[in-house]
């Protein structure tokens, strides 16, 4: 009577009234009742709301207490699978709407090349006029046949000015092309969470739990991409270096997270020690024999690989290597800082200083099957 009729607390004294009928033992009421409330709060609450997860919660509990041991597990998995895709949803549609900002300001910084360009253009025309000490000058346009004041940098002469002025241009033309192409897949991503949200907005009943079933995984796993990105070397990383996914190369999990990266061959050799490995990895080799390059991967870790670690890297060196049907066989590693390559030398020929050298069975992790 005094409350209007969408009033979230008219759900609490209906989950309040489901409660003591189950009390008393009129459990088929207290879930006909804890329906009713769930379906009155999903109308009248945010899609997130905590006590949406409440109501679905008790409606498990009454299907328990009722006897319906199956449907209250659909019902308990109905509801953590909803929450969680509705938790994911809007905290991937908030990290993506900041990403389209930044590259929105991005794009914007970039637009100027086609300034930068004429400007390069304006001094090559008017060399004649220009001389190296200049930091300011007025010259012709030659698109327009108008005045313009351009700034120089004095230390350079007029063709370097020129030459510096194109090299900008490159550069904001290269850098807008590609936020825009950034942009795009990020708008993509933004359709196809909206997508899902649909989905989710329409899952109102334990029998849709399908749907979310191939929904959730897909979302765990973009989360999984996520979280682990923080995780790879916070080192900066050279240009065309190539990343520790490349099937160029084995890649193996060790207790721990560890990653062991092995090559196949003398030229991923190369490739593996010069362009992935970070300086703070620790480089493996099978002693006095032929073998792969590889690869334990320590950088942006504060912890120190432990023994257990470190022997199984040993033991991968030594299987991908021509002593791995040997009972034991020496392996040395030192970290990558230690490893250079001679000038002119052929391909997967490096040495070696400040090694530990190690005996060990050659082998892969177990349960992995090369």
């Amino acid at each position: 009577r005094v409350l209007p009729a969408d009033h979230p607390d008219i759900a609490t004294v209906m989950g309040n009234l489901a409660v003591s009928y189950s009390d008393l033992g009129r459990h088929q009421e207290a879930l006909e009742l804890e329906e009713e409330t769930l379906a009155f709060r999903r109308r009248v609450l945010p899609a997130d709301h905590p006590d949406t997860a409440v109501s679905q919660g008790n409606i498990a509990c009454a299907l328990h207490a009722a006897g319906d041991h199956a449907g209250a597990l659909v019902e308990h998995l109905f509801e953590e699978g909803r929450t969680e895709a509705t938790r994911a949803i809007t905290k991937f549609q908030k990290q993506l709407g900041r990403r389209v900002s930044h590259l929105d300001r991005d794009i914007e910084r970039s637009r100027g090349s086609e300034g930068k360009r004429r400007k390069g253009e304006a001094i090559l025309a008017s060399l004649t006029e220009l001389r190296r000490g200049m930091s300011k000058a007025s010259i012709v346009d030659p698109y327009t046949g108008e005045t313009m004041t351009i700034e120089l940098d004095p230390m350079l002469d007029p063709a370097a000015n020129a030459e510096r002025a194109f090299k900008e241009a490159r550069k904001a033309a290269d850098g807008e092309a590609h936020a825009r192409r950034r942009l795009a897949e990020t708008r993509k991503e933004l359709a196809r969470l909206e997508a899902d949200e649909k989905t989710v907005a329409e899952a109102t009943e334990p029998r849709h739990l399908h749907a979310l079933g191939r929904l959730v995984p897909r979302l765990r796993l973009k989360g999984d991409e996520r979280s682990a990105a923080p995780k790879q070397p916070t080192a900066r990383r050279r240009k065309g270096m190539l990343g520790e996914h490349d099937p160029r190369w084995r890649r193996y999990s060790l207790p721990g997270e560890w990653i062991v990266l092995a090559a196949r061959n003398a030229r991923d050799n190369d490739l593996l020690t010069q362009k992935v490995a970070h300086m703070s990895d620790l480089w493996f080799h099978a002693r006095g024999c032929p073998g792969s390059h590889v690869v334990l991967r320590c950088a942006g870790r504060k912890d120190r690989p432990p023994k257990a670690v470190l022997e199984a890297a040993a033991a991968i060196a030594a299987y991908h290597s021509k002593a791995r049907n040997s009972r034991l066989v020496p392996v040395a590693y030192a970290p990558k800082r230690h490893v250079r390559k001679p000038k002119g030398a052929k391909a997967g020929l490096v040495f070696m200083n400040k090694e530990v050298v190690t005996f060990v069975r050659p082998g892969l992790p177990k349960g992995y099957r090369h």
